[in-house]
C-alpha cells in the first residue's frame, strides 16, 4: 500500500495520522508516500519542527562507505582508557597477554 487513505494534512505535502501516543506523519507527493516518520504526538503538534524534521528525511542520502571512529579529546588520552579487566598487575605479562588475546587463533 503506498497510498496514505486518511490524515490530516498539514501543509508541503504532509499528512499526520494518530496512533495511540504516536503520530505517524506522512511525506508525499501526488498522494503517494516518499517517506514515513513516528514521532510522539507532542512533537507533532509543532508543524515548524515536523517540517524540519520531514525536509532532513527526504534531503538524506546513504552510502555504504565505513565510518572511521574518532574518539573526543577525553576518551583519546591515556589515562581514560583506564586497566583491563582481568589482569595480573604486571605490565609485560598484561601486553603479552593482550597480544595473545588478540593473535584470535
Amino acid at each position: 500500500m503506498n497510498r496514505v487513505r486518511r490524515g490530516r494534512p498539514i501543509g508541503g505535502g504532509l499528512l499526520v495520522q494518530r496512533a495511540g501516543r504516536s503520530t505517524f506523519v506522512f511525506a508525499t507527493r501526488a498522494r503517494r508516500v516518499r517517506a514515513i516518520a513516528v514521532m510522539t504526538a507532542e512533537y507533532a503538534r509543532d508543524r515548524r519542527a515536523v517540517r524540519s524534521a520531514m525536509r532532513r528525511i527526504l534531503r538524506a542520502t546513504a552510502d555504504n562507505r565505513p565510518r572511521r571512529f574518532v574518539p573526543a579529546e577525553p576518551q583519546a588520552k591515556q589515562a581514560m582508557l583506564g586497566r583491563a579487566l582481568a589482569s595480573s598487575g604486571d605490565r609485560d605479562v598484561d601486553a603479552k597477554l593482550a597480544l595473545f588475546c588478540s593473535l584470535n587463533l
